[in-house]
């Protein structure tokens, strides 16, 4: 496929999943049968139609004609791979189609019966809440009972993950779990016998599963559930270990990429945690003793810190956070996204039938809704339990389960074996400290930036004391903190800024800093501004002295030495607007210009690198650089994406984080 990309290519294929629709666009995923009246290879494509008042559904074959795109990425590292993401859904390829004539249907119905059917009755479901209940509280109820979050508002989206409780917006094992748990004591209040009752939920759990969109996490627990309830069925003993490896199998077998998905580990981590630490804690703590009334709390709160134990580091490399209050806003919460999911289930059946039942049911679930709304708002109101962090490192999340393994064997066995301790002891150690005294060489990286340059100098640990500088000349007029620097300043677990550098000649410095400050511990910071009279060059300068920052201006200053280590310093000097530093020892010149172009010169080599789309910058092409220069020195981070330049004892390593062939 990818040979057509960029290319105006005529596709006909079947819509194999359901549209999403989005206020101003749908996106639809193709299975293409013909490109260009040709027989084509496998593979998907992902279409985003806007302008067009068609209603696609699922099973519709559509004829597309339109330009075919490779999926975009920045490739700035620490962002969100998109192309990554599509192709581990075996999507390949993108279109956008503004004209309404370049798309039509040709067919109905083509799809499988079955999965048609479950996704007409979900976007029923979808319309029934719509209609009985108010915005945020009917997108809220349709992420927790159908996993369709696009329409919730990203500020209550970011309250349910800033309480540590985003996992209900997703349907997964917890809401086929409550699901199984509801019914199955609704079947034994009618006295049905035990293996019809797990028939019954068999069919029950498949047709939920398959209204959802049969997602990782829900397949993964109906693969669990459907082992459990035919293991009833049968009489045989119920394994939840093996139920567990038979989802895991099954799942990598349909898509192998799955592994690597965040969702994936987080689900089969989750789980195994609260299979193996919930009755230890529950024997660790004996329940007779325990006050607390209802005990069902006391076990609730045991799941919930199982879990929590299992996913920490996952949740912290995945998503660089970590919510301490997730352990006791899921106790709490756990009761009303019960009720909420039984309202909605009972809403969702009346309201097939006649839609005013459903006002019965709305009601209720509307006052639980704002509840749930008034609680994450209050948990996520509260900063200090919400902690950001860099990217934590393998060897630390394998040191981490090591411990927990330890724990468990030593709960069982006793502390009998001391070397077994000492052992693991030195296995911790050497985990805690490959990674941080691994590298001994400089790293220079270069981002790709909308908006100025972004430049980031790492020291290697040792006599440097793993030092960061980070040189940018962006006004975050296009919030480059958050897209770019925090995102790459994570990924190379870096959480202080020794030395920042704001690399530009106007004074609109303040929004950088201010943001920067949210995330990262500022060390020092050194600012070649002109203007110093500004209101907003002002108000920057109160910013500094309120928190108590370094600062020091070296517009018209002579070379100054920044000190690295005993031995180790950068020369720092401004000329022509054009920034220059020279790192002794090393030979190591970096020249930054205004012009986003620099010039990084390692003994008699010189390394180009352009910081903007290449074809805009081409007349900035030094002739005297550009003659003495092998093509292969010359980057850009349109094309390359982030470029680590990696220097020790004179050798040169460059890696990009895009592939160009």
């Amino acid at each position: 496929m990818q040979r057509l990309y960029n290319t105006d290519i005529q596709i006909k294929g079947i819509i194999i999943k359901d549209p999403v629709r989005r206020r101003f666009y749908t996106n639809i995923v193709i299975s293409p049968e013909q490109i260009n009246d040709l027989q084509i290879p496998k593979g998907l494509i992902l279409v985003r139609v806007s302008s067009c008042n068609l209603k696609f559904k699922y099973g519709d074959k559509v004829q597309v004609f339109g330009k075919l795109s490779q999926p975009y990425w920045s490739g700035n590292i620490g962002t969100f791979n998109y192309g990554k993401y599509l192709e581990r859904h075996n999507i390949y390829g993108t279109m956008k189609i503004k004209n309404a004539g370049n798309i039509k249907i040709v067919a109905r119905n083509e799809g499988n019966f079955i999965i048609g059917k479950a996704f007409t009755l979900k976007n029923m479901i979808k319309m029934i809440n719509k209609r009985s209940l108010p915005d945020p509280q009917a997108a809220m109820l349709n992420g927790i009972l159908l996993g369709m979050r696009e329409n919730i508002p990203q500020q209550i989206f970011d309250m349910f993950r800033k309480s540590g409780i985003v996992h209900i917006l997703a349907v997964s094992g917890l809401h086929v779990g409550l699901i199984l748990l509801m019914f199955w004591g609704f079947l034994k209040l009618c006295r049905i016998p035990k293996k019809v009752a797990a028939l019954i939920l068999i069919l029950l759990v498949t047709l939920y599963c398959m209204v959802t969109g049969m997602r990782d996490p829900i397949f993964r627990t109906t693969i669990m559930a459907l082992a459990v309830l035919t293991a009833i069925i049968i009489d045989r003993e119920q394994n939840l270990y093996i139920s567990m490896s038979l989802a895991c199998l099954v799942l990598l077998l349909i898509n192998p990429y799955s592994l690597f998905n965040a969702g994936f580990q987080l689900s089969f981590i989750a789980t195994l945690g609260i299979i193996c630490l919930t009755p230890i804690l529950k024997e660790l703590i004996p329940l007779e003793r325990i006050k607390l009334k209802p005990r069902f709390l006391f076990i609730a709160f045991a799941v919930s810190l199982s879990a929590q134990i299992s996913v920490m580091p996952i949740v912290a490399y995945h998503f660089n956070y970590l919510s301490l209050w997730s352990i006791f806003s899921n106790i709490l919460i756990l009761p009303i996204v019960a009720c909420i999911l039984a309202l909605g289930l009972l809403a969702s059946v009346f309201g097939i039938l006649w839609i005013k039942l459903v006002y019965i049911f709305s009601m209720p679930n509307w006052i639980l809704l704002t509840i749930l709304l008034r609680t994450i708002e209050f948990f996520s109101s509260i900063d200090f339990m919400y902690l950001e962090m860099p990217k934590p490192y393998i060897a630390d999340i394998i040191g981490y389960y090591l411990l927990i393994a330890f724990a468990l064997y030593a709960l069982y066995n006793g502390m009998k074996n001391r070397k077994i301790l000492y052992a693991l002891a030195l296995i911790l150690v050497i985990l805690f400290l490959s990674p941080r005294i691994k590298s001994s060489s400089i790293e220079v990286v270069f981002s790709h930036s909308p908006d100025g340059d972004i430049v980031l100098i790492k020291f290697p640990c040792g006599r440097t004391r793993n030092k960061t500088i980070l040189i940018t000349s962006d006004s975050n007029k296009f919030n480059n903190v958050e897209k770019v620097i925090q995102p790459l300043l994570w990924a190379k677990h870096i959480s202080k800024i020794d030395y920042l550098f704001l690399n530009r000649v106007s004074d609109d410095h303040l929004g950088t800093i201010v943001d920067l400050s949210k995330h990262f511990d500022l060390k020092q910071v050194l600012d070649i501004a002109q203007s110093k009279n500004s209101f907003t060059y002002k108000n920057f300068r109160k910013f500094i002295e309120h928190t108590g920052l370094t600062y020091r201006n070296i517009k018209h200053e002579a070379p100054i030495l920044i000190p690295i280590s005993i031995g180790t310093g950068i020369n720092c000097r401004i000329y022509n607007s054009n920034l220059k530093l020279c790192i002794a020892p090393g030979n190591i010149e970096l020249l930054i210009t205004p012009d986003c172009m620099h010039i990084l010169s390692i003994n008699d080599r010189k390394i180009l690198i352009y910081q903007h789309p290449s074809q805009k910058f081409s007349k900035y092409k030094p002739p005297i650089i550009k003659k003495n220069m092998d093509d292969k020195d010359i980057y850009c981070t349109d094309t390359h994406g982030t470029i680590s330049i990696k220097i020790k004892n004179n050798r040169v390593n460059i890696l990009c984080s895009k592939k160009t062939g």
